[in-house]
């Protein structure tokens, strides 16, 4: 089933991309990373006609407290910037809908209301403007052949590890070859007094409270010094290519835990260690990888969002976000995934590697564990792209496999019911495809005002999927688009005047809404 884009494009939220590159993310007529056409079909079959004369529904508001926590298999298995556990949702579609009604969610991110609704007998049908919200939505709310999945993320591993492998090797201290675990990555400043270098890791961690210093000394002059006050050290580097070279914050390995036999122990990198990362840098990736300048900006915009934190890095591409060895191993498993045999499980696979891809970056931080180093916390820092002073780089094929892990579970506990959801790629603000009248409850969470940019966060995800969001009528207040406190009022505004029309009469919304301006909550209100 191919679909006729140039009939959609007009509506409102229709994605940047190209044509080949949307149809290849879409799985119509269950999931489009475009305004889905087939709703009105979905709607059709599924739905209950309503007629006021006799339509006898009636609900009070719920107003039980809900409290759900996040240690959940289905809600751990791919990451968001913002996300509501879906047994949070299920009392308030159970109170509000009888088994089999339909549920809309207009800003839907990584689908929860469509989890909550399979799991109680609803259907859904589920709409964000982000073309990765929406493939996660998807991959969160479409049945997969596990055995399938299985075997062919065991293929691609095994593939990827033969190709790769030789890159994450060092050697023990009796000369065994190890297999690296990751390795620790460190800023390097300069004195401010004597202008020599500091490597943070070397100066600045308690290694018995595993806390960060605020002073520490320069290890030359021995002056006292702070981090924020020292200029960083600067290196240039080949990036993906020995012909693209660019001049970054330095960052040199400090530690490298390693794994050799039933053995698990870490060492400093020795002569042989950074000599094989100069290799890797020196080498051509032989894969396609996005090497997108950040937010798509043009040429000479310095300036490209509102919630960026530079950090130890003043990064103009994606690419630079990796080191050169995960850069090139995500390439290769991204290559090797593409190659499935289905459709199905080629974006099942695609799932995972979204949910792996941020905590392989430069981007994953370091938090040191005085019982036990092995168990070294890795993270990223939400609502921003921050490379840390200390970066913790993990082989992106163990971070896969830990997230296929989560992925098989969460497909094997929700209830899988082949078509009872329909996901779209649009924004709110136009639903034309949907007929008034049609839907019998809402549920909805809605962007926060200036809280979290999710075009912008949603940028690395997406230039890996090569679709993007097209922030035109993206509900948020932003300096970079342009967009003030009356702008967002008028989207809202215009997204629930769409969602009030195909809510049925008498029937109910419910809105989850964080915001500590209450500027921004009397927008909402005047809704």
């Amino acid at each position: 089933m191919v679909d006729d884009l140039n009939a959609l494009r007009h509506i409102e939220g229709f994605p940047i991309g190209e044509d080949a590159d949307i149809l290849a993310l879409s799985d119509p007529p269950y999931y489009t990373a475009y305004p889905n056409p087939h709703i009105g079909e979905f709607i059709e079959k599924w739905g209950k006609s309503c007629d006021e004369a006799t339509d006898d529904y009636h609900r009070e508001p719920y107003v039980t407290d809900v409290s759900e926590g996040k240690n959940d298999p289905i809600y751990n298995a791919h990451s968001y910037h913002t996300k509501v556990p879906y047994k949070a949702i299920i009392p308030f579609i159970e109170h509000y809908t009888e088994p089999g009604d339909i549920v809309f969610d207009g800003f839907c991110g990584t689908g929860m209301t469509g989890v909550a609704a399979q799991m109680v007998g609803r259907r859904a049908i589920l709409c964000d403007l982000s073309p990765a919200a929406t493939f996660i939505a998807y991959n969160y709310n479409t049945p997969v052949d596990v055995a399938a999945f299985e075997r062919e993320a065991k293929r691609v591993l095994a593939e990827v590890e033969a190709e790769c492998g030789w890159m994450w090797e060092t050697r023990h201290t009796d000369g065994r070859k190890a297999r690296i675990n990751y390795t620790l990555w460190s800023d390097v400043f300069l004195c401010t007094y004597c202008g020599k270098r500091i490597v943070f890791w070397d100066v600045a961690i308690d290694r018995t409270t595993g806390k960060v210093r605020d002073l520490f000394s320069c290890p030359t002059c021995k002056a006292e010094v702070a981090k924020r006050d020292l200029p960083r050290s600067m290196e240039i580097i080949s990036l993906g290519s020995p012909n693209h070279k660019i001049e970054r914050a330095e960052q040199i390995p400090v530690l490298i835990d390693y794994s050799v036999g039933r053995i698990r122990t870490d060492k400093r990198p020795d002569s042989a260690d950074p000599e094989l990362i100069r290799r890797v840098n020196d080498s051509e990736i032989p894969y396609w990888y996005p090497s997108n300048r950040m937010m798509n900006m043009p040429e000479g915009v310095q300036q490209w969002g509102d919630k960026w934190r530079a950090g130890t890095s003043n990064f103009t591409y994606l690419q630079e976000l990796y080191t050169s060895r995960n850069l090139w191993t995500a390439a290769c498993l991204w290559n090797r995934l593409q190659q499935s045999s289905t459709k199905r499980i080629r974006l099942a696979l695609g799932f995972v590697f979204t949910a792996s891809t941020q905590v392989s970056t430069r981007m994953s931080s370091f938090r040191f564990d005085t019982r036990n180093p092995n168990n070294a916390a890795g993270g990223i820092m939400k609502g921003t792209f921050y490379v840390p002073s200390l970066s913790k780089e993990a082989f992106i094929t163990d971070l896969f496999n830990r997230k296929r892990n989560l992925v098989t579970e969460q497909y094997r506990k929700i209830p899988r019911l082949s078509g009872v959801t329909r996901v779209s790629t649009q924004s709110s603000t136009d639903l034309s495809q949907i007929e008034a009248d049609t839907v019998d409850y809402i549920f909805t969470d809605p962007p926060f005002g200036d809280n979290l940019m999710y075009s912008e966060l949603n940028f690395l995800w997406e230039a890996w999927l090569r679709v993007f969001t097209n922030s035109k009528a993206e509900a948020i207040i932003s300096k970079t688009q342009n967009k003030d406190l009356e702008d967002y009022r008028g989207l809202m505004t215009a997204s629930f005047a769409e969602m009030y029309r195909i809510l049925k009469p008498g029937r109910w919304i419910t809105v989850v809404f964080h915001n500590s301006r209450a500027s921004v909550w009397n927008a909402i209100k005047k809704v």
